[in-house]
């Protein structure tokens, strides 16, 4: 009687992965419940303070390496900044710089470290070099809203917005960059404003309206300062 001898074929024993950090598990209940750092991130691709901190990732890179291939989400979930630029986008989302845009390309470029990006003094200084530097027309539009929502929420006339507005509140839209002082040194409702405001307020806007800085400004750019006095007496700013 021939007698074959059969050996079964092994069967392979494949114990759950996990794709993003490779660690086995022995059930795959638990590794269905397994969340380890890299997967969270790719969890939370879609989150909007996740896309905008890959964006911002991808403008650096964009600016400072543009010989290099466009950077990919996978190479944003394993760098060593993934948390400083998500740190910066939650700044960003919290406090809503002017120029948002225009903000991130400052950051890129500037000389700060990325871990001071999320921070008030930064955002301070971005606001300090915009208002110094932009187009008159990015500066009047920009004012001219914001004076604009004001009056609509308080029922009130634009032309009236130095005569009227929250001393606390217009501080603050100073310090922000929303009232640019190409119009708030240019018209005598805004100056007679500012004689009435308190040592506190004038400490924290006097960067911004530095009288001497614009003095000059004002006089060397004799044409630009012609056309927002047009501007705002066509708009009854006085």
């Amino acid at each position: 009687m021939l007698i074959l001898n059969y050996h079964p074929a092994k069967i392979k024993n494949t114990m759950p992965i996990c794709q993003y950090c490779s660690r086995k598990f022995t059930r795959q209940s638990t590794l269905n419940i397994h969340m380890c750092e890299p997967k969270r991130r790719w969890d939370q691709k879609d989150n909007k303070v996740h896309v905008l901190a890959f964006e911002i990732y991808k403008r650096f890179y964009e600016i400072n390496y543009s010989n290099q291939k466009p950077k990919q989400f996978v190479d944003f979930v394993n760098s060593q900044y993934y948390r400083a630029f998500i740190k910066t986008s939650e700044f960003i989302t919290n406090n809503t710089p002017i120029e948002i845009g225009a903000f991130i390309d400052w950051l890129c470029t500037s000389k700060i470290r990325i871990d001071s990006w999320p921070k008030q003094a930064t955002i301070d200084q971005y606001i300090k070099h915009l208002v110094r530097t932009e187009g008159v027309p990015q500066a009047l539009n920009r004012t001219i809203l914001t004076m604009g929502q004001w009056a609509e929420n308080e029922n009130a006339r634009l032309e009236d917005f130095f005569k009227y507005v929250n001393l606390n509140r217009v501080t603050q839209m100073i310090a922000n960059g929303k009232i640019s002082s190409w119009v708030l040194l240019n018209c005598e409702t805004g100056k007679d404003m500012i004689t009435i405001m308190h040592d506190d307020h004038i400490k924290i806007i006097h960067e911004m309206i530095d009288p001497a800085y614009w003095k000059r400004t004002f006089q060397k750019r004799d044409e630009d300062t012609d056309f927002v006095k047009a501007t705002l007496r066509e708009a009854g700013i006085e």
